[in-house]
């Protein structure tokens, strides 16, 4: 996906701003292929030396329909001074306008290493009694801002990308609270149990979301395109559902990408589960275990489906398509008799202002042809 000539303009702008005042080097961490010069188009993994820059090209990449990067490597073992990097995101993410990544993000690289640690703890105590993933418990007493102290694990080998889809599922659609998968987050260990060895950025899902992604997932996997379109419609109502349902039934592109094309914008949240599945996809056994839109956990009431997904009935109608929204609240016999009579009174104004129009220019006309007259006859 090229990007557009006013988005290429905005940040040949911005990148011009930043040279005048000696800065330019805040864009360094942040390639953008040809824009500016910095990466490549190709399918070459971008390599960063800290971990801040990998996180800042992990939240833009959560926006395809503005940026264009490529894969991401390992992050970094490396924290780095963020300050350099906060500033070139929050530059960037100005000119793309992306104000919700630049909020998350601040929060996540702003964090220090206890925040990490908490994370390692409760998804470690999540899967306590499962068995299927372990994590190192952190040493809070060595454990501060800066030093992420963990109690020793074994020798991990690396793992692949596809084994890490079913502990990912259960944690989006049990618990709310994830991880985002990346090889170099997990491990195996000689007995091939899975370790979980960092958590740089958890996502922690709201009650919304959490609905939404219990809701949308069951759907796409059971091909009811249908009803994933009136759940993508209860992020915007607005928004066309023969352009979703295109969208979502052609396989070339990502969840994330028909969504964003459309022009929904998801929470940065919501990109980044978006941004997960799409890599490696769910795993059905649990998804058919946990995901449950009416059991989503004390902060998500069963009540509060039926608001968060009232939107207009138009899957019904993806097929046809009308020039003017449907008027359904016209079943209703004293709403209809109300329009009617609005209509009516209208109607007669319109009429009225009409023939007012007609009388003045009729006596415009016979003004103009009695003073002809007159002066002529004189």
């Amino acid at each position: 996906m090229l990007p557009s000539f006013s988005l290429f303009y905005r940040l040949t702008k911005v990148r011009r701003l930043l040279k005048k005042s000696g800065n330019e080097a805040l864009l360094r961490p942040l390639p953008f292929g040809f824009w500016f010069g910095r990466g490549t188009l190709s399918g070459k993994p971008l390599v960063f030396e800290t971990e801040s820059e990998w996180k800042a090209a992990l939240f833009l990449k959560l926006y395809p329909e503005k940026t264009h990067l490529p894969e991401l490597s390992d992050i970094p073992e490396t924290v780095g001074d963020p300050a350099d990097v906060r500033t070139s995101f929050f530059t960037l993410a100005f000119a793309i306008k992306a104000f919700d990544a630049a909020e998350t993000f601040d929060e996540t690289v702003g964090a220090d290493k206890r925040t990490e640690a908490a994370a390692l703890e409760q998804i470690g105590d999540a899967f306590a009694d499962d068995g299927r993933l372990l994590v190192p418990k952190p040493d809070w007493k060595r454990t501060g801002a800066v030093d992420l102290v963990l109690s020793l694990a074994p020798p991990l080998s690396p793992v692949e990308l596809s084994e890490t889809a079913e502990v990912l599922t259960t944690m989006v659609f049990r618990d709310g609270f994830f991880v985002p998968a990346f090889p170099g987050f997990f491990g195996r260990d000689a007995m091939g149990r899975l370790w979980l060895k960092r958590a740089p950025v958890a996502v922690r899902l709201n009650a919304k979301e959490r609905i939404f992604a219990n809701s949308f997932y069951p759907a796409l996997r059971r091909g009811d395109i249908d009803a994933a379109v009136k759940v993508c419609l209860s992020l915007d109502g607005k928004k066309s559902p023969l352009s979703l349902k295109k969208n979502l039934t052609d396989e070339n592109l990502s969840v994330l990408t028909a969504l964003t094309s459309t022009g929904l914008d998801p929470s940065p949240a919501l990109r980044l589960l978006f941004y997960c599945f799409d890599r490696l996809g769910p795993s059905e056994a649990e998804e058919e275990l946990y995901a449950d839109p009416l059991k989503v956990g004390k902060d998500a009431a069963a009540e509060n489906l039926s608001d968060v997904l009232s939107v207009p009935d138009l899957v019904a109608e993806v097929s046809v398509v009308r020039k003017k929204p449907l008027a359904r609240f016209l079943s209703n016999q004293d709403d209809l008799t109300a329009l009617l009579k609005r209509h009516g009174r209208a109607d007669a104004f319109f009429k009225r202002q009409k023939r007012r129009k007609r009388c003045a220019v009729f006596l415009l006309i016979g003004g103009l042809v009695s003073a002809t007259l007159y002066f002529l006859l004189q």
